[in-house]
């Protein structure tokens, strides 16, 4: 039951951060790009208390989407 639930707040916290991220993505996207532009949505990610890892992750998916 305690693995249920750690699941169900780590899905959560994703989606948080998704949501966030996608905001200071948007936000941030009009004054940087590129690797400044990460940057910007690490600290402000990171600042809303996101874990570095998630953040990273996040990062990512960003960078291959936009590649695509």
């Amino acid at each position: 039951m305690e693995r249920y639930k750690n699941e169900k707040d780590t899905d959560g916290e994703w989606e948080a951060l998704l949501k966030q991220g996608e905001k200071l993505w948007q936000k941030n996207a009009r004054k940087y790009e590129g690797y400044n532009l990460q940057l910007k949505v690490k600290e402000g990610l990171y600042r809303k208390g996101f874990e570095l890892q998630a953040i990273d992750r996040f990062i990512e998916e960003k960078k291959t989407e936009n590649q695509s």
